[in-house]
């Protein structure tokens, strides 16, 4: 056994670079697929691989927790309840504010008379549990009237979500 070396030394070095190779091509793997299924996203479409998801465990800070922002509700235009009183003192303006919007998707609109009809700007008032609807409104609103202005919020116990009074703008 002179001449002879021992192959069955263990060598870090090797056994290290193995490794970093393995690592490296798992890397690559998963950066693929998180790759493919971002671009199915913006595209629309449903990847058929399930998605993975990681838990934080509870010892965690919270800030760590919150990495990806939770979605926004989407928006039902059909969940809230309207009544558009006229403040400008043209006959049927509420009843014809109401079909306008009752055609982009708004529904039970209820319909009458403001306190005067002194109103110089559209004014909405709406709950606090409902300021979500508030930009979605006053953008739907603005295809046909001027911009309207908050007004005071809504008690809770209000049997309306909105009302609408609309004004001379």
């Amino acid at each position: 056994m002179d001449g002879i070396e021992e192959k069955s030394k263990f060598d870090p070095f090797r056994w290290g670079a193995i490794f970093l190779v393995v690592f490296a091509v798992l890397a690559l793997i998963g950066g693929g697929i998180f790759v493919y299924q971002k671009t199915l996203k913006s595209k629309g479409e449903k990847s058929t691989a399930p998605e993975l998801t990681v838990s934080l465990p509870e010892s965690q800070p919270t800030e760590m927790a919150q990495v990806s922002p939770s979605p926004t509700p989407k928006l039902n235009r059909a969940d809230l309840k309207i009544k558009i009183l006229n403040g400008t003192g043209v006959p049927g303006a509420a009843s014809k504010a109401a079909n306008f919007l009752e055609k982009l998707g708004w529904v039970g609109i209820k319909t009458g008379n403001a306190d005067n009809f002194d109103y110089s700007q559209t004014v909405i008032k709406i709950k606090e549990s409902k300021k979500d609807y508030f930009s979605l409104l006053t953008e739907d609103l603005s295809k046909n009237y001027s911009p309207a202005k908050e007004g005071e919020t809504l008690s809770e116990e209000e049997k309306f979500d909105v009302i609408i009074i609309l004004g001379k703008d």
